[in-house]
């Protein structure tokens, strides 16, 4: 069985759906659960006019009030979970969450599937890089 459970979590009812089935897995299990918000920063562009310190520091708020909001949650199913928030730095949001499902060493990841545009519809392009890149099985919860 499990024992170190990642969920990653964007704010998104299909994520939201992911964290109540890890919370019902890690109760069943008496497993860890790790929470990780990756916060999406873009490459900088030639002729782009935007302060991207100013945008770090907001994308970072929101995605620590997400951060929040999933913890409650979860202690109140009794579980103190470990948070993180780490930053996409210009890549992509599912390579940062592979990365911390290494350093965290968890032996799944659990994360919610939506897609946002029409070639990656069945997955979203986050839930294809996590499969793609991650050495521990992946519980894909899909999104209503």
């Amino acid at each position: 069985m499990y024992r170190r459970m990642l969920v990653a979590i964007d704010g998104s009812a299909a994520a939201a759906r992911a964290l109540d089935e890890a919370i019902q897995l890690a109760v069943e299990a008496k497993a860890s659960l790790g929470l990780i918000h990756v916060v999406d920063m873009p490459y900088v562009y030639d002729g782009e006019n935007v302060d991207f310190n100013a945008l770090a520091v907001q994308r970072a708020a929101l995605g620590q009030t997400i951060i929040s909001e999933a913890t409650a949650k979860v202690r109140q199913a009794g579980i103190e979970p470990e948070v993180m928030l780490g930053s996409s730095e210009g890549g992509r949001v599912g390579t940062a969450i592979v990365a911390e499902a290494k350093r965290w060493t968890a032996d799944l990841i659990v994360l919610g599937t939506h897609g946002h545009n029409i070639l990656r519809r069945l997955l979203g392009s986050t839930a294809e890089d996590v499969v793609r890149g991650s050495p521990v099985p992946i519980l894909l919860v899909r999104g209503q």
